[in-house]
């Protein structure tokens, strides 16, 4: 058999194996169900095969059509969430789960409905609540809130820093007259607190401590209570009396020209005090000082701030400080 007769075999068996498989199609595909189908679709599409031999008349004509249901009819009875109820949901509380949440957390964002809610969320979370001032907000989402924000915080930063430069600062080893003053007073047990270098009373202190005495010469700043005059003695030896430490201001006699004739009142009965420091800003404490004594014997056990600064009062206005005196 030469190869001419068996390709025109081989073409008969493939034709009637295509006949075949079509009339099984168009039997499969009758017109009342065709009619059926297309009353329950919303969208029709048609599928024309188109004969792929000349010899076949049965696939001259066979038309397929294909539904496409709604999601209704896979779906069952199930109805869609309504936008209420997705929103009633997203706001209901994180602890208790039951009713919509009130309050927002500052820190975490977690939303809860009462104060039993939100103790318990902080112990549930480790959180205390407190808003992070210096997280990341993207440039997208930054707002005047966001700015008035980091505007306070600046302020409370420039705050902090200002507060810890005017408080009285220990020894820190600035320099070696610091040093060696804080350390001589120390050894005198006495508590000696230096300012910084900006301060007009760390500018105006002239205190020395002398080798030669073994003591402080103290920078003494003498207030007159009565009369609103202030004097400074630049350098004045502990172991001097308060009594003659004044003299050169209320005494005539002296030939000095410290004298003031508005001080000649305190050349007689005169009482002297010392504030006390470290207390509240509302509170005012004195220690009383024995003027027939010098600071080498009065300031051991006190708290001195630059330099002694002392009042000196006359007996009518003694009450003003005797309030609550402390004796030295």
């Amino acid at each position: 058999m030469d190869k001419t007769s068996i390709y025109e075999k081989s073409c008969g068996m493939n034709l009637n194996l295509e006949e075949t498989s079509a009339v099984v199609r168009s039997q499969a595909a009758p017109d009342m169900k065709k009619e059926s189908i297309s009353g329950c679709c919303e969208h029709h599409s048609t599928v024309s095969v188109e004969p792929q031999d000349e010899n076949e008349d049965c696939l001259k004509s066979i038309e397929t059509e294909k539904c496409q249901f709604p999601d209704s009819a896979t779906s069952g009875d199930r109805s869609p969430m309504k936008e209420n109820d997705v929103s009633e949901q997203t706001n209901m509380c994180w602890s208790c789960r039951k009713n919509v949440a009130k309050y927002k957390c500052p820190k975490c964002s977690t939303q809860t409905c009462s104060v039993a809610c939100v103790k318990h969320h902080k112990t549930a979370m480790n959180c205390d609540g407190i808003r992070c001032k210096t997280s990341f907000v993207g440039k997208e989402h930054y707002n005047e809130n966001n700015l008035l924000s980091d505007y306070r915080f600046l302020e409370e930063v420039n705050r902090c820093a200002c507060k810890n430069d005017r408080g009285p600062h220990p020894y820190n080893g600035r320099s070696k007259s610091m040093k060696l003053q804080i350390g001589k007073a120390a050894s005198m047990n006495i508590s000696l607190k230096l300012l910084p270098p900006s301060f007009s009373m760390r500018k105006q202190n002239s205190t020395f401590y002398c080798y030669r005495r073994k003591g402080f010469l103290w920078h003494t700043e003498w207030i007159f209570f009565n009369s609103n005059v202030t004097k400074c003695t630049k350098r004045f030896p502990d172991d001097v009396a308060l009594n003659e430490g004044i003299k050169k201001f209320t005494s005539p006699q002296l030939e000095d020209c410290s004298f003031d004739p508005r001080l000649t009142s305190y050349s007689g009965d005169r009482y002297f005090f010392m504030k006390m420091e470290g207390l509240p800003a509302n509170t005012e404490q004195y220690y009383k000082l024995d003027g027939t004594k010098g600071f080498r014997h009065l300031l051991p056990g006190k708290t001195v701030i630059e330099f002694p600064r002392i009042f000196v009062v006359l007996p009518d206005a003694r009450d003003k400080f005797e309030n609550s005196p402390v004796s030295g």
